[in-house]
C-alpha cells in the first residue's frame, strides 16, 4: 500500500538495531572536524554532521515500509542537518548526498507521506523538491501520482506532462496521464498517452535502454492493449 493511515511503526528488533548503528555512526568521531575525512560540511556557516548517514537510514527504513520511521528519523533529520533549505540558489547542495541533492531528500519526504497518507505534507514536500530542481522528472510523476490519488485529475495530467516534456521516452508518465484521460471518458486524449508511451518505448529500445521484450498496457473503451515488443 502506498498509503497507511495508521502513523504508527511496529518495529523489529532488526530495524531497532539499524536504527541505533547508523545513528551512532553519525554521531562518531568519524564525524568530527578533526577527523581528515570530509564527513563534515559547511554550509551557510553551520557545521553539518555527515547527513548522508541520516540519508540512507531513511532509504532502508522506506524500502522496509516504516515509512514514519523513515521521515521522522531518517529524512527530516537528514534536511535539519542542511538547516532545512527550501532553495540552492548556489547550486551547492546538488553535490551532496552521494549526488542525489537535497531535492531527492524533499522528493523523499513526499513519497513518504504519501504512504502515510498525508497529501498536503506530500503536496508542499513535491513543490520544495521541484522548487529546487525543475528538471526532477521522477518528482513530477510523484506529485501527478499522488493528485491522481486524491481525484484531483487535471493537476495530475498537468505534472505527468510536465514528466514527459523533460524526456520525450518517459513511458511511465504517458502511461499514468492515458490513465487520467481515460478516467475522464477523454477517450481521444487517452489513446494519444497510451501511443506517446508506445513510441517513448520505441525510443528507449533504439537507444538500447529498454528491456527487449518491452510491454505498454493500452486501456481503451473498456478493452486491455497488451503490446509486447520483441527483437
Amino acid at each position: 500500500e502506498r498509503r497507511n493511515g495508521n502513523a504508527s511503526v511496529k518495529r523489529t528488533p532488526n530495524v531497532c538495531k539499524l536504527v541505533a548503528s547508523l545513528l551512532t555512526y553519525s554521531n562518531s568521531s568519524l564525524c568530527s572536524p578533526q577527523h581528515p575525512k570530509e564527513n563534515r560540511q559547511r554550509i551557510k556557516g553551520k557545521a553539518v554532521t555527515d547527513p548522508d548517514a541520516y540519508n540512507q537510514l531513511g532509504n532502508m527504513l522506506y524500502q522496509s515500509k516504516f515509512y514514519r520511521a523513515a521521515l521522522d528519523e531518517g529524512f527530516l533529520r537528514c534536511l535539519q542537518a542542511f538547516g532545512n533549505p527550501t532553495s540552492d540558489e548556489s547550486g551547492e547542495l546538488g553535490t551532496l548526498i552521494g549526488g542525489g541533492g537535497v531535492s531527492g531528500i524533499y522528493n523523499m519526504v513526499g513519497l513518504c507521506n504519501t504512504s502515510l497518507g498525508d497529501y498536503e505534507e506530500g503536496k508542499k514536500a513535491f513543490a520544495t523538491c521541484l522548487s529546487i530542481e525543475a528538471n526532477f522528472k521522477e518528482a513530477w510523476v510523484n506529485l501527478g501520482q499522488l493528485h491522481r490519488d486524491y481525484g484531483n485529475t487535471a493537476d495530475a495530467i498537468q505534472s505527468f506532462a510536465k514528466a514527459f516534456a523533460l524526456d520525450s521516452s518517459y513511458v511511465h508518465a504517458y502511461h499514468l496521464s492515458g490513465l487520467c484521460f481515460y478516467s475522464m471518458g477523454n477517450y481521444a486524449m487517452a489513446i494519444s498517452a497510451f501511443l506517446g508511451g508506445l513510441n517513448g518505448a520505441q525510443q528507449q529500445q533504439k537507444a538500447g535502454n529498454a528491456d527487449p521484450k518491452a510491454q505498454v498496457r493500452m486501456e481503451v473503451g473498456g478493452w486491455v492493449y497488451d503490446i509486447v515488443f520483441v527483437d
